[in-house]
């Protein structure tokens, strides 16, 4: 074995000793939630319908969505800067007591984002809304007004393009076991020890299994 795959395997056996431990200090009720599908609130202010700066518009009050979203391990997200500046940080804050461990905030994927480095976002507990009760509240299915717009080809705002892929995507997930249902599928990265085994150069993206 050369040197080169002897510190390959020396950076993932720690990576991986991190990785195990991590996880073995969250509560089993942070865990349990992994690969959940819930609903998170979104505001749209229409700003980015409006293409002509010098067109005077009324000023409307935001309109309020539920948008799909999964909660996702944050092993399961890009190392920099999600989990390890982010919510490495909120761990470090919460792991000074169990309470504040079992109420982080949860880390999910919004379902429609197009942008790998803006497609995750925190979120409270007690904000989450979880898949039955959005159902219960008939908020699982795209608004009818999004609807329409769809089927007749009508602009929409950025916040409502996302919205409108997330439900298309979120349906591609909703059968799955919830360890089935993983963010990467879509936007690959590498953990450090793989970077550093791809050589000096900028990253190759690869699929993570």
């Amino acid at each position: 074995m050369s040197d080169d795959d002897s510190d390959d395997d020396n950076g993932k056996a720690k990576f991986e000793a991190e990785r195990d431990k991590i996880l073995s200090d969250l509560p089993q009720n942070l865990k349990d939630k992994f690969g959940e599908i819930g609903f998170v609130l979104v505001e749209d202010d229409g700003d980015d319908e409006d293409d002509d700066e010098d067109k005077k518009v009324t000023p409307q009050q935001p309109k309020e969505y539920y948008q799909p979203a999964l909660i996702v391990n944050p092993y399961e997200v890009p190392p920099k800067p999600v989990r390890d500046i982010y919510w490495f940080q909120l761990y470090q804050k919460a792991k000074r007591s169990k309470a504040k461990l079992a109420a982080m905030d949860y880390l999910v994927y919004i379902y429609g984002s197009d942008d790998a480095d803006d497609c995750y976002n925190f979120v409270s507990q007690e904000e989450f809304l979880s898949l039955k009760d959005a159902q219960e509240q008939g908020l699982d299915k795209l608004p009818a007004e999004l609807e329409e717009k769809k089927q007749s080809a009508g602009k929409l705002s950025d916040v409502e393009a996302t919205l409108v892929r997330g439900f298309e995507e979120m349906q591609h997930d909703i059968n799955k076991e919830p360890t089935d249902r993983k963010p990467h599928s879509k936007f690959s990265f590498l953990e450090r020890h793989e970077q550093l085994a791809e050589g000096d150069g900028p990253p190759t993206k690869k699929q993570k299994s």
